[in-house]
């Protein structure tokens, strides 16, 4: 799967928490305006898909589930198989 990295971070990383080391991405101004609960959502996915993976789960890997199944919600239907 092709990732699209940048020098300020990658298409995940404001999922990622904070630590002692330094602020998360989520507190971040442009990043406030997120909604908790999209948070919440994506944060049960991943204990999902850790169940079943292991911890070898991505931010991408999530992302892109998250992406197939909004669409197929939206849709009623597969749009993309996506093999996990």
């Amino acid at each position: 799967m092709y990732v699209d990295m940048v020098d300020q971070g990658c298409d995940g990383s404001v999922l990622l928490d904070g630590s002692a080391s330094g602020p998360s991405e989520k507190d971040a101004p442009p990043n406030l305006t997120l909604r908790a609960q999209a948070f919440q959502i994506i944060n049960d996915l991943r204990s999902l898909l850790e169940f079943q993976c292991g911890r070898v789960v991505s931010c991408s890997d999530i992302t892109t589930i998250a992406a197939r199944d909004s669409v197929f919600l939206v849709l009623l239907k597969p749009f993309v198989r996506v093999v996990v």
